[in-house]
């Protein structure tokens, strides 16, 4: 029996450069949401927690609007770059666990999957959920 071929590393790299580009893009053009707006509100008031997640979204919003200021790109400016992120780790993942050849799809996987490549333009408590969970499984 003949062995799959090797998934080609080239095509991780793209997918997480043209994901990365991709999400810059939207995010700087997409409106704000309400659910970011509530977030952003969160941001100016920080506390231990909220009615209904954990703070880390605001934290994040709030570094992210103090650096870059208040418009759509200041407030998803640190979730666009843990979302680009996490397909990297989850290759690292990957790699440590399964060989190189796993690592690489499932890190393609993660990085193509439309509900993480186009929902985590926004700033949504998912995005840092999906990075630091991944982050502690390495």
């Amino acid at each position: 029996m003949k062995p799959p071929p090797r998934a080609p590393m080239w095509w991780l790299i793209a997918a997480v450069v043209a994901g990365g580009l991709l999400r810059v893009a939207l995010g700087t053009q997409l409106p704000i949401g309400d659910d970011e707006a509530y977030y952003w509100l969160w941001s100016r008031h920080l506390d231990w927690a909220y009615p209904d997640h954990p703070p880390m979204i605001a934290a994040l919003i709030a570094v992210s609007t103090r650096l870059l200021g208040d418009g759509p790109f200041g407030i998803r400016a640190l979730t666009i770059l843990l979302a680009t992120a996490t397909p990297l780790i989850v290759y690292r993942v990957g790699r440590e666990l399964f060989g190189r050849d796993a690592a690489v799809r499932s890190a393609l996987l993660v990085a193509i999957l439309p509900a993480f490549a186009l929902g985590t333009v926004f700033a949504f408590p998912d995005v840092p959920l999906a990075f630091f969970w991944v982050l502690a499984l390495w």
